[in-house]
This record gives structure tokens, sequence and C-alpha cells, in this order.
């Protein structure tokens, strides 16, 4: 393990400058982020997480058959950045600097997921950020279900121990329906303007899922027995899991629930990276789900299969209905022979060179 990082760092002390990008701008582009699901073991238990991490977890990735093809996938002109997200991936500092080693290398971006709480020692925090020299951004997350555990003033240090190491910095709370609630105009407050100045702060929804589902406000979404139509920018940002598993989707909360389905499209530890990824931008049952939606697929499994699927949604939840698709055998089977046929090929590769600009396939 050592060994690789030392190669990384060397390789990436010649490496030209990289301009520092926030990787959500990248997201819409296909496979341009790779994440990498560091752990599920956190060091506080909110009761909002969708992947139910917390103390009592031990899950942790080994990286190296993902980091092995980090050279060679950025070359290839996809890949752009790594985004390390868990758990808490600053639980494990080592792992951390090889993965912001082999960024430098490659010279992609490499953002990290954090609840900040490093910044409780100042000069050690600093220390540590100073010893990932490939790390470009820091996405500090907070909320009212964080701060019994974490106070403000610890994602307040958080943010400027990061800025002061040149690094991009976002704060991301999560609410019902994504208002701008109490708790969003108190951390404005406490931060104040100038660091607002400089570091966006985002509201993201509060989702059912994991211990959310016992949080009532999570529950925010009116249902109906309309199915929920959007396409879907998730599936384009591969995530590889602790166990090596490589799912085609980002919402772990879903995809984990969908293991034996195609959102699962491979496992680092028995193939390379770079022949999965492939594969999944060839397998056209998740580009129709990408560049559609999963309603197109549900409207194209036959009558009896429909009769499956779930009697109301959320409004809006494209991926709830994505979930009882992939999480059914007999409906998994029905929607990949429904994408096999030649008029669905026709109208996802369309799509692709339409909507997404994609027209070399």
């Amino acid at each position: 393990m050592e060994r690789l990082v030392e190669t990384a760092a060397t390789r990436g002390a010649a490496a030209p400058a990289r301009e520092k990008r926030r990787i959500q701008t990248m997201f819409r582009r296909m496979h341009a982020v790779l994440s990498l699901y560091l752990t599920n073991k956190c060091n506080i238990l909110c009761g909002h997480c969708g992947v139910e991490s917390g103390p009592h977890e031990s899950t942790l990735l080994a990286p190296e058959d993902t980091l092995a093809h980090i050279n060679a996938l950025a070359s290839g002109g996809g890949l752009e950045a790594i985004h390390v997200s868990g758990g808490e991936p600053f639980l494990y500092r080592n792992r951390m600097r090889m993965i912001a080693a082999c960024g430098l290398a490659a010279n992609v971006q490499v953002a990290v997921n954090t609840n900040g709480f490093w910044s409780r020692q100042p000069e050690r925090a600093g220390a540590m950020l100073d010893s990932m020299p490939g790390l470009t951004q820091i996405i500090l997350s907070t909320d009212e279900y964080h701060e019994p555990f974490l106070g403000l003033e610890v994602v307040r240090d958080a943010a400027r121990i990061a800025l002061s190491r040149e690094l991009l910095v976002d704060i991301y709370v999560c609410t019902p329906a994504g208002r701008r609630t109490e708790f969003v105009e108190r951390l404005e407050s406490y931060m104040g303007e100038e660091l607002l100045a400089r570091v966006p702060v985002v509201v993201t929804t509060l989702e059912p899922g994991g211990r959310a589902d016992l949080v009532p406000e999570a529950h925010w979404r009116e249902r109906s027995r309309n199915l929920p139509s959007g396409r879907c920018d998730l599936v384009n940002r591969p995530v590889v899991l602790e166990d090596g598993d490589v799912l085609a989707c980002c919402n772990t909360t879903v995809a984990k629930r969908c293991k034996r389905s195609p959102l699962v499209v491979g496992n680092t530890h028995r193939e390379a990276l770079p022949d999965i990824l492939r594969r999944a931008r060839e397998d056209t049952l998740l580009q129709a789900i990408r560049i559609f939606g999963p309603r197109f697929v549900a409207e194209r499994l036959d009558t009896d299969e429909r009769a499956r699927l779930g009697g109301e949604y959320r409004d809006g939840d494209i991926c709830a209905l994505c979930s009882d698709i992939m999480s059914d055998a007999r409906l998994t089977e029905g929607a990949i022979q429904a994408c096999g046929a030649e008029e669905t090929q026709r109208l996802v590769a369309i799509g692709r060179a339409l909507l997404a600009g994609e027209p070399d396939l």
C-alpha cells in the first residue's frame, strides 16, 4: 500500500499544476467522476443517515485495485475527478493519502465528503491536509441531525483550515423538501459574510432511506398513483463499494438494495475497472434510465410485470421507481428484455446523441 503511494506521489511531482474545479460541475458528464465509498464507519450516529453509517461499522475499501487504473481512465480523456465518501473518510488517513497521491499523479480532482470532526485540533488538522497534496475540495456536511454531535464551530473551523490550504470548500445541509430552514439561516449567520463569500452553502433534500425512514419530516413528498418522471443524472456516476462492487449509480442508499441487479456492473477484485465502466456505457438499460428515466423503462414492461410495481409513488421520486424495478428479479429481467428491443435501442441511441451529445457510441 505504501509503495503505491510513493510511486503515485513521485509521478505526481512532475505533473502540471492543476486548476482546482468543483466536482459538481462535472456530474452531468458520463463517468467524469468516480466515487470511492471508502468506509461505512463514522464517528457519529446521525438520525437521518441513509446508509446507516456509525461507530459500530467496520467496512473498509482496499483501493489498490481501483487506483491502479486511475491513470488510464484519466489519460483516456474521460475521468476528471475522484470523489471519496462514506461514512467518515478521514478516519482512515493513510488510505486518504494514497487516494490523494493517486489523484495528483493522474492530474484529476480529488474531493472528499466529511463532517469536519478533525478541525477540533487545528494544528493537527492543517498538518493532515498538508500530507494530502492531491486533495482539491472539501465537502462539509452539517444539519440539525449532525449538530448534536458536532457543533457549528466544528464546521466553521474546518472550512477555515481547508481554505488556508487553498482547497475548495462547500457546505451541504440536508432539510425537508430542500427548504431554507431556521438551521440554514443560523449556520449562515454563524459563518459570517467573509467566509460565505468563499464557501457556498448548498441545501439538499432529506429523503427516506436507512435511518431516515424513521424521521417523519423525511416523508414530505405527496404520493400518487402516477409513475414519477425524470431522467437520472446519478446513474452516470459510478461508485466503488468497500467490497469492490461497482455500482452504476451514486445513490448508494438505493443501489445497495439492488445488489443482484444491473446496477452492479462488476467487481474490481475480479475485473479491471476500465472494462467494467465500458460495459456500463454500453448497457442499454442503464443508459435508458440515464437519458429518459426509469419511467421510460417501466412503460415498456408487460401488463403483468407493471402490476408488480408499487401502487403509489412519492411525487418526483424516480429513485423509488428504479428501486422497485431493480430489486425484483422478474421486473429486472423484463426491463432487460424491453431494452434489448431494436426500437428501444434506437431511441436510447438518439437520446444519447441529442440530449447528452454522445453521437459516437
